[in-house]
């Protein structure tokens, strides 16, 4: 319990500082960008495995 408060205070703390000093838009545009890459990276190669089973390792 005493860890969930804490996170939860420390998250709100930060999310109060971008919100009052940083370009939301800006930060938007990271935030996506960052998704791109994950995604990109979660996603096999198609042509190496051909119709073979691919194994994800996490």
């Amino acid at each position: 319990m005493l860890q969930f408060l804490l996170g939860f205070t420390f998250g709100t703390m930060v999310g109060m500082y971008l919100a009052q000093n940083c370009d939301i838009s800006h930060l938007a545009k990271e935030l996506g960008e960052i998704k791109k890459d994950l995604d990109a990276k979660k996603k096999p190669p198609s042509h190496e495995m051909g119709s073979q089973t691919t194994f994800w390792i996490f």
